[in-house]
């Protein structure tokens, strides 16, 4: 989440956690048993609010810097997308299936639509 925290405020609009109560029950150490609002098992709100806080103490940092400084810039769904086409070519390869080579040429299309779409810089 810190890493989506900095890539979304340095190089998108902004950022926000989505499901603002996993951040806001149970934010002791001794919370109640079980995983709370979809947080991480055996996570605290505490320890969430505490990444943030570095996160922000980061991107203040970052930010009072020259951007050459900054982080490369990460897209989760192109490399969501290129992982897609990892798995498909190693089930197509072992599978030698219509099946196995249509997901493929799917996931293959995928990437390349959004390539086209959105305009990445340097992909």
């Amino acid at each position: 989440m810190a890493n989506h925290l900095l890539q979304s405020c340095l190089y998108c609009d902004d950022w926000w956690a989505w499901y603002s109560e996993a951040l806001l029950t149970d934010t002791g150490a001794g919370e109640a048993p079980g995983t709370p609002c979809g947080r991480v098992k055996g996570a605290s709100a505490r320890d969430y609010l505490d990444l943030i806080t570095a996160a922000h103490a980061r991107l203040d940092q970052l930010l009072a810097a020259p951007e050459s400084e900054w982080p490369q810039r990460q897209d989760g769904k192109l490399i969501w997308l290129k992982a897609k086409i990892d798995q498909a070519q190693v089930e197509a390869d072992n599978a030698n299936s219509a099946e196995a080579r249509k997901a493929l040429e799917e996931a293959t299309a995928d990437l390349k639509n959004y390539v086209k779409l959105v305009p990445m810089g340097g992909y």
